[in-house]
């Protein structure tokens, strides 16, 4: 019997939903783990074992190395903070950007449900905020994927102050957690302040929504460019090379500064593309990810 959540991604006009099947069949049910942990059984010492694990008590008494293992806490929360600008409602390709940000709610909602562990919410909507406190339910995860859908960001609601949402998030998160920022990161900058501080007792993933228009302008004349935020207006020769090259070397220097940051960090970066294929790109992160995990333990 299908669960709650699958219910709601089937029905929902999501960006070729039915690839979100693969989500069910439980490949990735032990991503996502809590944080703290018990002392387990012993067991002899191996090569390449940790040697900060060894139970010296054990060893004396056996007359031989032994170390202590662990049982993981299985219970984590998660926090999706999701960015709902209208300045996420464009794409030039098959998807809009918020198509892109919908979907990846969804599989993240899935993945959180299943295994078990609490998921809340914070909307980013323009200058409004929007949180569903954390919840360890299927259904709870269902809703938070139909608010998402149903929710249309209207133009005019106000630039997005990412600095400001994550510094709420702070306020409400207190626990150790798993926050999985989601957004193009097109926002004014002072965001990476909180961010980095959220960093010291979190764990972070931030997911880039991309659009190749974010990085070349393309060559259509003389054109007019709207802010949905705002809805002030700029007009751009965008026939003159000059400014197509000014764009583009901008861009790769915003991008350039993004993932520095991020590797400063340490924060686990996604990129979504609206040109790309989305779920191979989700797919191969948490393949890799998956991998990094089990190594350290």
């Amino acid at each position: 019997m299908s669960t709650p959540i699958q219910q709601v991604v089937a029905k929902l006009d999501l960006p070729v939903h039915e690839r979100l099947d693969g989500f069910f069949t439980g490949d990735f049910q032990n991503l996502f783990h809590g944080f703290g942990s018990e002392l387990g059984e012993t067991r002899a010492y191996e090569t390449g074992d940790d040697v900060r694990r060894i139970d010296w008590n054990v060893t004396a008494r056996l007359q031989k190395p032994h170390i202590r293992q662990t049982i993981a806490d299985t219970t984590m929360t998660a926090w999706l903070v999701v960015d709902q600008s209208p300045r996420l409602r464009f794409g030039t390709a098959d998807y809009l950007k918020s198509d892109i940000v919908l979907a990846a709610c969804a599989a993240f909602s899935l993945l959180i449900s299943n295994s078990g562990n609490n998921l809340g919410v914070l909307f980013a909507r323009g200058e409004n905020t929007k949180i569903l406190p954390p919840k360890n339910s299927t259904k709870h995860a269902a809703e938070v994927v139909r608010q998402l859908h149903d929710f249309q960001a209207t133009d005019g609601i106000g630039i997005t102050d990412l600095a400001a949402q994550l510094t709420v998030l702070q306020s409400v998160c207190r626990q150790k957690s798993l926050v999985i920022l989601i957004s193009d990161f097109l926002v004014s900058s002072g965001w990476q302040k909180q961010l980095s501080a959220l960093r010291k007792q979190h764990e972070i993933i931030a997911v880039q929504i991309c659009d190749e228009r974010d990085f070349v302008l393309p060559n259509v004349g003389t054109a007019v460019f709207q802010d949905p935020a705002t809805g002030n207006q700029v007009e751009i020769a965008t026939q003159q090379a000059s400014v197509r090259e000014s764009f583009a070397q901008a861009a790769l220097q915003r991008q350039a500064e993004l993932e520095r940051f991020f590797t400063k960090n340490r924060l686990d970066h996604l990129q979504l593309s609206t040109t790309q294929d989305w779920f191979s790109d989700l797919l191969a992160f948490l393949k890799r990810r998956t991998v990094r995990k089990q190594a350290r333990r």
